[in-house]
């Protein structure tokens, strides 16, 4: 009925708008249903489409465009929920459901010239319509879809002094009628009137109400269908639970292995660097078995040769240092003679030739025998011997 409305007017009606912007928001949250009754421009109809431009009139739009609602925490609710979308709300409260109750008979109003009261052409939920007697009083406002005559209206309005007015609005046609005393003087009542355009919400021709039960009874399945959906969804959820639960152990699984991996890994790195280790080993033990084999006589004659040089060199030098020696003692002696031949021991210059005599022939006789010379050379061929040693041991440990 909001968006009819709207399509046939091409214009905005901030009151109107939001009013529809809160009733869609509120009707796709299920769980808020049964906390309140949607305005009366939805939930409540006019049956007979003469008198809709007379509801229209007599209902304020903020009322027309209200929700109801039955008790505080509900009225809280509402209010939160308008201020949370930002949108303006009419709300109204109802403590309890009326029954309305009428001073003239549907008799007396048919002499007074009208066919019912406003409250007999407007159906809809009984807490909305308890709402619209409290606040819009439909059910003490007459109406009657033909315009009245001068006597019937004179009859309605020519009231004076104390007696009471019959109505203080009534609706003729389409002209209200609102009823007014004057505050001076015998205080005579006066009328005003105000003309009804036509209905813009209530006077939309809607569906009969065997389509709405169709429709409703089709709304139905489709809910049913829903319910439905929403436990294969919660099977599916359950089932996508248990999966990512299964998930989450492969991804720990798969992070030992990834993690063991890396261990082995290391572990082949170390292994292979080893291996390597090994091999030069290998490699260094045939290289060095291969040299033990290796024939080294051509070094050891290379060096005994110039151990030979080495040695023939220091003979020479020891025989030069022994003649050396010898010519010092043969002088040494030569002086000590002439002193003695000075002193006058003569004698004893010929025992000293006498024993030189001696000492000269045990000389070649006992060759055998061993001279300083003779220590000498030997001590030229210790090192030798021990040189050799060291060489041949020297070559076979490279």
């Amino acid at each position: 009925m909001l968006v009819s409305d709207a399509r046939q007017n091409g214009r905005s009606y901030r009151l109107r708008d939001e009013a529809f912007d809160v009733h869609k928001r509120l009707r796709n949250e299920p769980e808020y249903e049964g906390r309140y009754f949607e305005a009366p421009v939805i939930s409540c109809n006019v049956p007979d489409i003469n008198y809709a431009a007379a509801a229209e009139k007599i209902i304020d739009n903020n009322t027309l465009f209200a929700f109801t609602v039955t008790n505080q925490s509900d009225f809280d609710f509402l209010s939160k929920f308008s201020q949370q979308t930002n949108t303006n709300t009419p709300l109204r409260m109802v403590n309890s459901v009326v029954n309305p109750t009428h001073e003239y008979s549907k008799h007396q109003l048919r002499e007074f010239g009208f066919e019912g009261y406003l409250s007999d052409y407007i159906v809809g939920p009984k807490e909305v319509l308890s709402m619209l007697y409290s606040t819009s009083k439909i059910h003490t406002i007459p109406v009657s879809k033909h315009q009245l005559s001068s006597e019937q209206v004179r009859r309605l309005t020519n009231v004076s002094g104390n007696d009471r007015l019959p109505f203080t609005k009534f609706v003729a046609g389409d002209t209200l009628y609102n009823i007014q005393r004057s505050k001076y003087g015998s205080q005579q009542a006066f009328y005003i009137t105000e003309k009804i355009g036509r209905s813009q919400y209530f006077g939309v021709q809607g569906l009969s109400q065997e389509a709405k039960d169709a429709i409703n009874a089709e709304i139905s399945k489709f809910k049913e269908k829903i319910e439905q959906k929403k436990r294969a969804y919660e099977g599916h959820r359950n089932n996508i639970d248990s999966f990512n639960e299964r998930l989450t152990e492969i991804k720990h699984y798969i992070h030992d292995i990834k993690r063991k991996q890396l261990e082995l890994q290391e572990i082949s790195k170390r292994a292979g660097q080893l291996q390597t280790k090994i091999e030069l080993k290998k490699e260094r033990e045939q290289k060095l078995e291969k040299d033990s084999k290796r024939d080294y006589s051509l070094k050891i004659r290379m060096f005994e040769q110039k151990i030979d040089e080495k040695y023939l060199a220091s003979g020479e030098l020891f025989a030069s240092l022994s003649n050396s020696v010898l010519e010092l003692c043969e002088k040494e002696n030569q002086m000590k003679l002439k002193k003695l031949e000075i002193i006058g021991y003569t004698d004893i210059k010929e025992n000293t030739m006498k024993l030189n005599k001696v000492r000269h022939s045990k000389k070649s006789k006992d060759k055998t025998k061993r001279t300083p010379m003779k220590n000498v050379l030997d001590l030229l061929i210790w090192p030798r011997f021990m040189l050799k040693m060291a060489l041949s041991q020297k070559l076979l440990f490279v």
